[in-house]
């Protein structure tokens, strides 16, 4: 167990790393026979997901387990140019022989909120959500301004571009998970 310099040194009121990690008093432990990858910040970069999926099923080969099962840990979408093709990826070519979680990250909640709030629009845009809406086919300029209609033309286009499956893997995200 690692302890960071504070702990060694004994300095009150630090949580060592057991007591912070603790859930329901109990440390968090993957059941044996169960095989678990984690997979986070996607962040619209469909080659990246294409080469963990091939690392993972190659890794997955050498190791037996009854269980497999990968955790996608939010943020598949934003800054990189292919959110759409990520999320087609993550609905349409499952690894085989894995169970599959997927989480909510920040720019999934962001980009939900936009699609209920036009006002979250300019916050969601500043933290990657022009190339997620690029990546569905939208276009905005950038010198346009984001009134409160280019936002609401945006908002609409979005909602229309976005196909159903893709709503649906929103909505349905989670933050956490516990079994």
């Amino acid at each position: 167990r690692a302890l960071g310099a504070a702990q060694a040194e004994g300095v009150d009121g630090v949580l060592d790393a057991e007591t912070a990690l603790a859930v329901n008093g109990r440390m968090p432990r993957v059941p044996d026979g169960t095989l678990v990858y984690a997979v986070g910040d996607v962040h619209g970069r469909a080659d990246l997901l294409e080469k963990m999926h091939a690392a993972i099923l190659k890794d997955a080969l050498d190791v037996p387990a009854e269980r497999k099962v990968v955790v996608y840990l939010g943020d598949y979408v934003d800054r990189g140019p292919h959110s759409k093709k990520v999320v087609d990826l993550l609905l349409e070519r499952p690894l085989a022989g894995f169970e599959r979680v997927h989480l909510m990250g920040n720019h999934e909640a962001f980009l939900i909120e936009f699609l209920n709030d036009l006002e979250a629009g300019p916050g969601w845009f500043f933290n990657g959500g022009l190339a997620t809406l690029a990546s569905y086919g939208i276009k905005v300029g950038k010198h346009d301004e984001l009134s409160y209609e280019v936002l609401q033309r945006i908002q609409e286009e979005l909602r229309a571009k976005m196909p159903d499956a893709h709503r649906d893997f929103y909505r349905t995200l989670d933050f956490s998970r516990v079994e």
